[in-house]
C-alpha cells in the first residue's frame, strides 16, 4: 500500500544516516575521491563544455571555474558536516521539507486512507491547483533562502575586514564595509518583512542585493574574487523570486 512503502522510505532514510555516521573513514574518503574526480574531468565534449560555461551564465555569476571552487570546499567537508546537514535536510521534521506523491487506486479511493509516517504528520493533497496556489502564498521558503544568503555574505565581508593583511582586499566598486551596511540593513528589512509582510521591505531586500552585486562587483584579488562569487551564488534566482512577489 502506499502507507507501507512511505513508511519504507521513512526508515531507509533514518538507515542511511546511520551508515553514514559508521561508515569507516576510508570509505569516506573514497566516496570524496569519487567525487572529486568527477567534478575535475575534463570536458569530452563541446555539450559537456557548453554546460560548464552556461550555468555560471545563465546564473550571472559568471564564475567559469566552480568546479574548481567546489573541489576546494569538498576537501574540508568532514563526518561532522555531512552528519549535520543530513539531520537537518533530511531527517529533522522541523527543518526539512517533504513532500510525498501518491497516486490512489480507483478501489483505494474509495477507502478513507490516511498517510502514515514515523517521523512527521502529512496531508493529503487532493487539489493540486490549490496546493500550488498555497506555496505561493507562504513565503517561508523565500525567506529561509534570503536568511542563509545574508549570512554566508556577511561572514565573507566580515572576513575580508577582520583578515586584510596578505591580500588585496579593494574591489572593483564600493568596499567589503558597504557590502557588510547593505547586509546589515537588508537583515532589518527581512526581520520587518517577518513581522508585517509588506511589499515595501521585500523591494528594500530586492535593492540591498543590488547593492551587494553591482554596487561591490567584485575583488581585485583572484581568490578573493572567487569567494566572493560563491558567496553571491544564488542571489539571481532570489532576485527573480522577489521580483514575482512584489509584482502580485
Amino acid at each position: 500500500s502506499a502507507e507501507y512503502y512511505d513508511s519504507q522510505i521513512e526508515a531507509f532514510l533514518h538507515n542511511f544516516g546511520d551508515q553514514i555516521a559508521k561508515m569507516p573513514e576510508k570509505e569516506l574518503h573514497f566516496f570524496k575521491a569519487s567525487l572529486e574526480s568527477a567534478l575535475l574531468r575534463k570536458d569530452l565534449t563541446l555539450m559537456d563544455r557548453g554546460v560548464r560555461y552556461w550555468d555560471p551564465i545563465g546564473k550571472q555569476l559568471y564564475n567559469f571555474s566552480w568546479n574548481i571552487d567546489r573541489v576546494k570546499a569538498l576537501r574540508t567537508v568532514t563526518r561532522k558536516d555531512l552528519m549535520k546537514f543530513y539531520k537537518e535536510r533530511v531527517l529533522d521534521p522541523t527543518t526539512r521539507r517533504r513532500l510525498c506523491v501518491r497516486m490512489e487506486s480507483q478501489e483505494e479511493a474509495k477507502r478513507d486512507v490516511s498517510l502514515v509516517s514515523p517521523a512527521v504528520e502529512g496531508e493529503i493533497v487532493k487539489n493540486l491547483n490549490a496546493f500550488r496556489s498555497q506555496l505561493k502564498k507562504n513565503p517561508g521558503r523565500m525567506v529561509k533562502r534570503i536568511e542563509v544568503k545574508l549570512d554566508a555574505l556577511a561572514l565573507f565581508f566580515q572576513d575580508v575586514l577582520d583578515n586584510p593583511s596578505g591580500r588585496d582586499t579593494s574591489s572593483y566598486g564600493r568596499d567589503a564595509s558597504y557590502g557588510l551596511q547593505s547586509v546589515e540593513m537588508m537583515k532589518r528589512a527581512l526581520a520587518l518583512y517577518k513581522e508585517n509582510p509588506q511589499k515595501e521591505f521585500l523591494q528594500q531586500l530586492r535593492y540591498g542585493f543590488v547593492s551587494v552585486t553591482r554596487g561591490v562587483e567584485g575583488f581585485k584579488d583572484r581568490d578573493l574574487d572567487k569567494e566572493y562569487d560563491n558567496a553571491c551564488e544564488g542571489i539571481y534566482q532570489i532576485f527573480e523570486d522577489l521580483t514575482a512577489r512584489i509584482s502580485e
